[in-house]
């Protein structure tokens, strides 16, 4: 399963959270921006 996430502290603890399990963390700055992500998805898929 793979969590986006948005914020460094965030990130780190659901990755620390995660750990044992076969989860993937993807981490973003807080200031992300809406259009940058749908990009990103649309390259993806």
């Amino acid at each position: 399963m793979i969590h986006i996430v948005f914020g460094a502290a965030a990130t780190n603890s659901l990755t620390y959270a995660l750990q044992s399990k076969s989860h993937k963390v993807i981490g973003f700055p807080i200031d992300f921006r809406l259009e940058r992500l749908l990009i990103f998805i649309k390259k993806a898929g």
